[in-house]
């Protein structure tokens, strides 16, 4: 999308935020559209190595209610006891 499309307009369906807090608009214009998917992706992207650490590892189960996951949660602060 972000390579081939190169969208002019994106218009996001649920609220969405950049990495430091501050939430997008509804209606994104081309330089914002390109933040957002660049952004989207890098999220992606880290979910997906934590993802597979984790899996690699093998499953742990803990008392955590992200278990077996705990660890993926913990990478990006979600964990809770």
């Amino acid at each position: 999308m972000r390579d081939e499309s190169r969208p002019r307009h994106l218009y996001l369906g649920h609220p969405y935020r950049r990495a430091d807090g501050r939430p997008y608009g509804v209606e994104l214009n081309a330089g914002q559209a390109q933040e957002a998917i660049a952004h989207s992706l890098a999220i992606e992207g880290r979910v997906t190595a934590a993802a597979r650490g984790c899996l690699q590892a093998g499953p742990q189960e803990t008392d955590s209610p992200y278990s077996p996951f705990a660890r993926v949660a913990e990478e990006f602060g979600s964990a809770a006891g």
